[in-house]
């Protein structure tokens, strides 16, 4: 379910830096979270019951939240965002099919 987080444009409201580095770094491990929080906020909201494993991120976002005391508030501030441009579409096609 985070796929679609990581599609996201890199644009305002969804402004965030996109990593350049791979998999361990700490701007990977912010990316990661942010996907995976905005992902556990989709499936609650769509009555999804998720089937990942968050084992192998645990060590990269522990650093990054060791590091940076507000990157746990920072990381849902982006992830509610992202999860909010996605359900809008949902919504927008609700709203149709209510109008036909």
């Amino acid at each position: 379910m985070s796929l679609p987080v990581h599609a996201l444009p890199p644009t305002p409201p969804l402004r965030r830096p996109v990593p350049d580095t791979g998999f361990g770094s700490p701007a990977y491990a912010r990316e990661e979270l942010v996907a995976e929080m905005a992902s556990a906020f989709l499936c609650a909201e769509l009555g999804i019951v998720p089937t990942v494993r968050h084992a192998d991120y645990l060590g990269a976002w522990l650093s990054v939240l060791r590091e940076d005391s507000k990157a746990i508030f920072r990381a849902a501030s982006q992830a509610s965002k992202a999860a909010d441009y996605l359900l809008a579409f949902r919504d927008r096609e609700e709203q149709g099919e209510e109008t036909a």
